[in-house]
């Protein structure tokens, strides 16, 4: 097998390594809702986001952070997303809608921590992008 097909043939995270770009890669062990701050992303991928009617972090502080995407994808629940602070609070902060409300940040993109919560208990359709 020759490097080209080794780099086909590679996860993600060691494409991204191989090409330059190395990050480690977000632990299975981290549940939304916990209280420890979660690993940084692999850049440059689409990661699930679980969001509950409890404030959660959902990046830790990062100040090479240079491009952030979010999308609610659910067709009933709101999430909203606060950056720094402690915690977010419903209606305070970015608001994404249902039905495919997001935000895209490429140009001024904040390094701060990124917390969000929704408008119903559960909300697993909604999607990251970091880089």
């Amino acid at each position: 097998m020759d490097a080209a097909d080794r780099f086909r043939n590679a996860r993600p995270g060691e494409r991204l390594q191989r090409a330059g770009m190395s990050r480690d890669a977000v632990g299975a062990q981290y549940q939304p809702g916990q209280t420890q701050t979660p690993p940084a992303p692999e850049r440059g991928l689409t990661y699930p986001i679980r969001v509950t009617s409890a404030s959660s972090e959902i990046l830790p502080a990062d100040s090479q952070r240079r491009f952030l995407f979010i999308q609610n994808n659910d067709p009933v629940g709101n999430v909203t997303v606060s950056f720094g602070g402690n915690a977010a609070v419903l209606g305070i902060g970015f608001n994404l809608a249902a039905g495919g409300g997001g935000i895209l940040l490429d140009n001024n993109v904040p390094s701060s921590r990124v917390f969000v919560i929704g408008s119903i208990a559960i909300n697993p359709n909604v999607t990251m992008v970091v880089a």
